[in-house]
């Protein structure tokens, strides 16, 4: 059975995987609204302002503008 920090991290990996290589800008900006969701999560606070922190230097404008 998983933790929950083992849950949370699995929900932030499903989060990852469905805008992964993604040209689809709405789901990108999407994502990113549930990653400020997980960034309330004490647990993989870390690792969400990790990956937020890495959408800033995304090529779409739009997506760095939001992150």
């Amino acid at each position: 059975m998983l933790t929950r920090c083992g849950r949370w991290k699995s929900i932030l990996s499903l989060v990852q995987k469905s805008h992964y290589q993604s040209a689809h800008v709405p789901k990108i900006l999407a994502a990113l609204e549930v990653y400020r969701g997980l960034a309330d999560v004490p647990e993989i606070k870390g690792l969400v302002a990790s990956k937020v922190k890495s959408m800033l230097l995304h090529n779409y404008t739009k997506v760095r503008v939001a992150a």
